[in-house]
């Protein structure tokens, strides 16, 4: 009797040790000590805007106005956003005032905040996204890290 009780209370001590230390566990540190893809690491919040100067300097029409006005937009998950807007009146700071014909439909892949102050925009010939000339009559796209000034 005693020999079965000593075996009994040996097996509910025993298996509990043995189940603990099986526990498998993992501690993930918070920071690796070597960074194995620190050249690699790509970051949205590393995009240079131009200056005011070369945005001037580049492009083609530069048009004050706040007159804009969003036609069109398409905006997809993992895709550059497209949106298409109508400048209805403005001045035109640097181009030939002949070959700008208002209203005008301009291309860019950022959203214009409207504002009650006129804004200043960099416009180049468009390079990018052909199929929508014919569409919706686009001949210029806004340069693409290009200010938009309020002045």
């Amino acid at each position: 009797m005693k020999n079965i009780n000593y075996t009994i209370i040996l097996t509910i001590l025993i298996i509990p040790i043995f189940f603990y230390s099986c526990k498998k566990s993992y501690e993930r540190p918070d920071e690796y000590e070597v960074d194995l893809f620190k050249n690699e690491r790509v970051s949205n919040d590393t995009v240079q805007m131009l200056t005011k100067e070369k945005s001037f300097e580049q492009a083609e029409i530069v048009i004050f106005t706040n007159e804009i006005k969003l036609l069109d937009s398409m905006v997809k998950q993992g895709k550059t956003p497209i949106y298409v807007y109508q400048l209805t009146n403005g001045k035109i700071e640097k181009g030939i005032k002949d070959s700008v014909n208002f209203p005008m439909n301009i291309l860019s892949t950022r959203a214009i905040n409207k504002s009650e102050k006129s804004t200043k925009i960099y416009l180049e010939d468009l390079k990018s996204f052909k199929l929508l000339v014919s569409d919706f009559d686009i001949k210029y796209q806004i340069i693409f890290r290009s200010p938009l000034s309020e002045d």
